[in-house]
């Protein structure tokens, strides 16, 4: 194992922190997240304190975090986020009880998004989540064609260290945990689960447009169905049960973060692939999204402000990691940084999903 130290962060600093304005929801600032998002401009940071708040919209580039992750919360109609195309928003640390994004790029960084019926419906946008929870409620008596948890139509969903399980009920129908319409799905280190009963639903359904790209993770169903329903579908160090349907095994370059960007302290980034595999890291202060003819997947990473770190080798089980000093500067809080692999000894190579987020 190789691992590379210092030149993504030397030139992420020396690029300097990018202005922003922070807003602050709970004691001391606004009552509401709402309140928040309709004043703030593009670009700037609202901290949201311990509480309950109501579901809100967001239309321009921003970043909304909860100063505790896990101690906030956004319940009532579906949180709207709906930005331009090309405009980041980042959600960092919140629950949230169902999710209409679209259009942007959109981040969730250890958020739980759950409730009644589809809790993250995604169109015509990149949709990326970090450590993540999607889960239906276990109400019975909803309307079973809602409530699948992960929905995506004309979007490309990437996903590392997340759980999807679709919802089990005893009156309505069980649902599968994810549905794709002309989407692909990019995953590792995940956790897929089709709902449990009748009809035995598939944990992953897809059109003949769709694709999926699975890491290192695990797809369980009903035993009465099959994993994956319809798509073109590639597992690489998967556990797929029952292990029954069509798909393909081969080379999927999974990436993971061991642990959320901290100013001040050291970042490690865990890819796996074939053992002597030489991964390539990209990495760059904004995401983006370009097809190249030398790599299968898309290049998630902007061109501007972005770099080449260093490679990593992997070793003998497959693990590649590479480590990266943090500067205790706090102009760099708030601030996003990404990364990708790239990995493979002939043409198209294995891109990985981004891995990063915001800095805390």
């Amino acid at each position: 194992m190789r691992t590379v130290h210092s030149a993504a962060v030397s030139f992420f600093v020396a690029c300097g922190a990018i202005a922003q304005t922070t807003h602050i929801v709970g004691p001391g600032g606004f009552s509401q997240i709402y309140e928040a998002t309709a004043v703030a401009a593009a670009g700037d940071v609202i901290l949201v304190h311990p509480g309950a708040y109501f579901s809100f919209a967001v239309i321009r580039p921003m970043t909304i975090r909860a100063v505790v992750p896990g101690t906030v919360t956004a319940t009532g109609l579906v949180t709207q986020i709906t930005p331009a195309l090309g405009d980041e928003v980042h959600l960092v640390g919140l629950a949230m009880t169902g999710v209409l994004a679209g259009y942007g790029r959109i981040t969730f960084d250890d958020c739980r998004l759950s409730g009644l019926g589809t809790v993250a419906f995604v169109g015509f946008a990149d949709v990326h989540f970090q450590d993540c929870t999607l889960i239906p409620s276990t109400s019975t008596g909803f309307p079973a064609s809602t409530c699948v948890p992960l929905v995506a139509d004309h979007a490309y969903v990437t996903a590392t260290n997340t759980t999807i399980l679709g919802s089990n009920f005893n009156i309505a129908p069980a649902r599968p945990a994810v549905s794709l319409v002309a989407s692909t799905l990019h995953g590792s280190h995940l956790g897929v689960a089709g709902g449990i009963g009748a009809p035995g639903p598939a944990a992953v359904v897809a059109d003949s447009s769709s694709r999926v790209y699975l890491g290192d993770s695990t797809v369980t169903c009903d035993p009465a169905a099959c994993p994956f329903s319809g798509g073109s579908v590639r597992v690489d160090r998967c556990s797929v049960s029952p292990a029954c349907g069509v798909f393909a095994i081969g080379s999927v370059l999974s990436v993971r973060r061991l642990l959320p960007l901290q100013h001040g302290q050291v970042w490690s980034v865990e890819f796996r692939t074939a053992p002597g595999q030489v991964v390539g890291v990209f990495a760059s202060r904004r995401l983006d999204h370009t097809v190249v003819p030398e790599v299968e997947q898309p290049v998630l990473l902007s061109p501007v402000g972005g770099w080449f770190v260093g490679s990593v080798v992997a070793d003998p089980s497959g693990v590649a990691t590479g480590s990266w000093a943090i500067p205790a500067t706090p102009s760099l809080v708030g601030q996003a940084l990404w990364m990708q692999g790239v990995s493979g000894t002939s043409v198209p190579m294995q891109g990985s999903s981004v891995v990063g987020g915001v800095i805390r």
